[in-house]
């Protein structure tokens, strides 16, 4: 292998390693990202089934007020 090659080769895989590491970059921002979301989606989950069971709750109160219970 004559050292033209061999320079070639190191360049390439320089600019490989810089890929990955780019790539590596953007995949710890992505998992972040869904980590938060991820969270979100259970805060907003909780408050929906809150919300749901008050909803079931005044319904209960409300038939009782009409006589149906």
């Amino acid at each position: 292998m004559s050292l033209n090659d061999m320079t070639m080769a190191i360049n390439q895989n320089a600019q490989s390693q810089r890929q990955l590491d780019s790539l590596n970059r953007k995949y710890a921002a992505a998992q972040s990202k869904l980590a938060v979301q991820r969270n979100e989606i259970a805060r907003l989950t909780q408050k929906l089934e809150t919300a749901t069971k008050q909803k079931l709750e005044l319904l209960d109160e409300l038939k009782w007020l009409r006589g149906e219970k």
